[in-house]
């Protein structure tokens, strides 16, 4: 059933693949629409929905003074003179207004300049700010007006690509706003204007502002307890007399006047209206979240629920967006509502091709198993989406096929060889465990030989007519990593007779290769090493008695040398060929046991061997003999090449797992050249304080005998600086 599952998993890592490309192809788009405000357009027209759904009423302490029809036709045409600007403002004052915002250019002296004298005196009892005309150069009041107002600045106007108007002007003209400037003297304010257009929270239309018209205050008809306290705005609300705007709220009633424009604006500075947009982050977050919760609900939920919950995730989208509002927030929803619009399509695009490509492939492979032969198809357990149910059923009808021919695959795949099947292209059919651990797994479908180059062979056979299709003996392959390969091919036919590929088998016979050639070493130490000790020897003893003053020392260090050869080859061999007899032994009295050998060398020498944390048993799986062969090697070298009276450290500890022996001595230590090939066998270093000669094979015993222990040896070492052999073996 295993095979069967793989296969159903790798079609569903092509769905997760088509999925994983779907939610980022759409989380980027939703991300783009959402951060750049691609969408404005359609997110203005929810914004006018939500702005009639949560209308504000209009604050009682503004009144608009408007110049309307009944005052042209009371007081003439406009313009008026500045006198008649001068008897309002007096008015105004006399009522003690809060603030007078004066929505009339000044920017031009008039005829008389006594009139400007005039008008600057009304004003000089009365908080009145006066506007500028905004343009590429700010043209401000003449100077006698500017001087008496409290304030001056732009009372532009922000209009969308739809024509709305929906944001205050902010940020728009070089001058500030004249209805922050007020709010920011009303409230003591002194931070800046903000440099980007707000929403305007627009007071309910059918609950206006306060309005009186300019010709009945002027005439004492609006008593002044009306106008006291309260923020006068006066301005132009005659037809054809100053600009109208169309407003969220304006609908099918006539456009909004400027004046009142001002109005509400400084309605939503004094009272906190101000409808701030949402931060990029916050808007590309709330937008792509219910995306991610429907892609995720692809995978999980069934396809019939998938629908109702894009639906409600948009529904819900929408109330966010439209409760933020309330709050004073605004959240764009449209790029998030495109969103789980546009990725159903998309994914049902992409799943219906990841089906059909997974059922066509799946459907082949049944054709080709079940070819020629009675076999049911039995169903899956199934679950989830139905063309992946439909899959596992092929998957396992597939399986049960492969259980049929596996009888006969066994037999091959078991060989403990790295065995191959080729087809007639020399590409893999098949490969046993062996072989998938030489090679990687995915090697099916590809070229053997260029499997075999990637091992990167330093000698073997041409790769470009390999394998042969006539019969051929072994050849054999050598990796530049040392490694040596016996490589057989068999040519096969099918059924019919008809060539189907080969069989090839690749055995590793690096140890058998390493045996010869260290039975060749032992030849060649027989013949030349050991025999030139024995030679020396006889050519001694046949000196002259008279001449042989030192000749018996000489010849016993000569035949010493010669059993030392001789018992260090023997120990290496025995430790390479031989498997160690493992029982639990305490390391610890190994270690006493070697430290106690050596006791007479290191007592000749002055040396002394510091022993610590041998005092408690320290247990490990070994060859009693071998390891003391080990650590009496490895302090017989720190005696050897120490210096006289020097100290050899011989530490015992437990790590994890492990128990850990360090020899250190005092010795002139290592270069890195010698630290390469120290564990090589016949090789010796010279070093001046020796007292006998080394034979090398010392250190590749101990290598090799902890190696077979499943240990590791290591070594610390540095010119001048003494040796510290690590030995670590697992612990019992």
């Amino acid at each position: 059933m295993q095979a069967a599952r793989q296969a159903l998993r790798g079609v569903s890592r092509r769905v997760l693949t088509e999925w994983a490309a779907v939610a980022v192809v759409s989380t980027l788009l939703v991300a783009i629409l959402g951060g750049f405000s691609l969408t404005s357009r359609a997110d203005n027209l929810l914004h006018d929905v939500a702005a009639r759904l949560f209308p504000r009423p209009a604050s009682a302490d503004i009144l608009v003074v408007a110049i309307d029809d009944a005052s042209l036709a009371q007081l003439g045409a406009w313009p008026w003179p500045r006198e008649r600007h001068a008897a309002l403002i007096r008015r105004l004052g006399e009522a003690e207004p809060r603030a007078v915002l004066y929505d009339v250019l000044f920017t031009e002296g008039a005829a008389d300049p006594a009139q400007d004298a005039a008008l600057a005196e009304a004003m000089a009892g009365t908080k009145v700010y006066l506007p500028v005309l905004a343009g590429p150069a700010t043209i401000p009041p003449v100077p006698i007006l500017a001087v008496k107002a409290v304030g001056t600045g732009a009372v532009d106007v922000h209009l969308d690509a739809d024509g709305l108007v929906r944001r205050a002007a902010f940020g728009t003209a070089p001058a500030p706003p004249l209805a922050w400037v007020l709010a920011s003297d009303l409230t003591s304010s002194s931070s800046p204007a903000p440099t980007s257009p707000p929403l305007i929270r627009f007071a309910d239309p059918n609950a206006g502002y306060p309005t009186v018209s300019f010709a009945s205050v002027l005439a004492g008809e609006v008593p002044g307890s009306f106008l006291k306290g309260r923020i006068v705005l006066v301005g132009a609300t005659a037809a054809g007399l100053g600009e109208r705007f169309p407003t969220p709220l304006s609908g099918g009633a006539a456009n909004m006047p400027g004046v009142e424009l001002q109005a509400n604006v400084i309605d939503n500075l004094l009272g906190g209206h101000i409808i701030r947009d949402a931060p990029r982050a916050l808007v590309i977050g709330a937008c792509v979240l219910p995306l991610w919760v429907l892609l995720g609900a692809f995978l999980l939920a069934p396809p019939r629920w998938t629908l109702v919950l894009g639906a409600g995730l948009a529904v819900l989208l929408l109330g966010v967006s439209f409760a933020a509002y309330g709050l004073g927030l605004w959240l764009p929803p449209v790029a998030g509502v495109a969103g789980l619009a546009l990725v159903f399509p998309l994914w049902g695009w992409r799943r219906l091709a990841a089906a059909s490509d997974g059922l066509a492939l799946e459907l082949a492979r049944l054709k080709a198993r079940l070819a020629g032969s009675e076999t049911t198809v039995v169903s899956g357990d199934g679950g989830g989406d139905v063309l992946a149910r439909q899959m596992e059923d092929i998957s396992l009808a597939i399986e049960q096929v492969d259980d049929l021919r596996r009888f006969a695959a066994d037999a091959l795949f078991s060989l403990p060889d790295a065995t191959l099947v080729l087809d007639p292209d020399r590409r893999v059919l098949a490969a046993n465990g062996a072989a998938r651990a030489l090679f990687g797994e995915a090697v099916r479908g590809l070229s053997a030989p260029d499997l075999i180059a990637g091992l990167s062979p330093r000698q073997g056979p041409d790769l470009t007519v390999w394998p042969p299709r006539a019969a051929a003996p072994p050849v054999e392959l050598i990796l530049t990593d040392g490694r040596v390969f016996e490589l057989q091919s068999v040519w096969r036919l099918d059924e019919a007779g008809a060539p189907a590929g080969w069989i090839v088998r690749l055995a590793d016979v690096t140890q058998l290769k390493a045996a010869l050639r260290h039975r060749e070493q032992a030849l060649q130490l027989l013949t030349h090493d050991m025999r030139s000790p024995q030679t020396s020897i006889l050519a001694l003893l046949q000196t002259q008695p008279e001449q042989a003053g030192g000749l018996g020392d000489r010849i016993a260090a000569y035949a010493r040398r010669t059993l030392a050869l001789a018992d260090g080859f023997v120990r290496l061999a025995r430790a390479e060929d031989a498997a160690p007899r493992l029982e639990e032994v305490d390391l610890s009295d190994v270690l006493v046991e070697a430290a106690d050998e050596l006791w007479p060398q290191s007592r000749q020498r002055g040396m002394t061997i510091a022993q610590s944390g041998l005092d408690q048993p320290r247990w490990v799986r070994g060859d009693r003999e071998i390891l003391t062969r080990v650590f009496v090697n490895l302090l017989s070298n720190a005696v050897k090449y120490g210096p006289e009276g020097s100290t050899i450290r011989l530490t015992a500890s437990a790590a994890p797992g492990v128990v850990e022996v360090e020899v250190a001595d005092e010795g002139s230590g290592f270069t890195a050249e010698e630290q390469a090939a120290l564990f090589s066998a016949f090789l010796a270093f010279e070093r001046p304080q020796a007292q006998t000669e080394a034979v090398g094979l010392g250190l590749a015993f101990v290598h090799t005998a902890v190696t077979r222990h499943g240990g590791q040896v290591a070594l610390r070492s540095a010119p001048e600086t003494g040796a510290v052999f690590v030995v670590s073996l697992p612990a019992a």
